[in-house]
């Protein structure tokens, strides 16, 4: 029996949209879609979810005290 992928078990034709790590995803054809991107695997949502923290992790700027 193989795995599934959460984000598989999230989206389904009846339900092609759903959050997914406090992100929008959406099921299309041939794939998924976030943040503009268009995508075909669960694993390249994670790396477009795991750079986007990244980017916002180094845009954000702390007072000195």
């Amino acid at each position: 029996m193989e795995n599934k992928h959460e984000l598989e078990n999230l989206l389904s034709a009846a339900m092609p949209l759903s959050v997914y790590r406090g992100c929008i995803v959406s099921k299309i054809v041939g794939g998924y879609s976030i943040f503009g991107h268009k995508v075909k695997t669960p694993a390249e949502i994670d790396q477009i979810i795991e750079s986007s923290k990244e980017f916002i992790n180094k845009s954000i700027k702390i007072a000195d005290d």
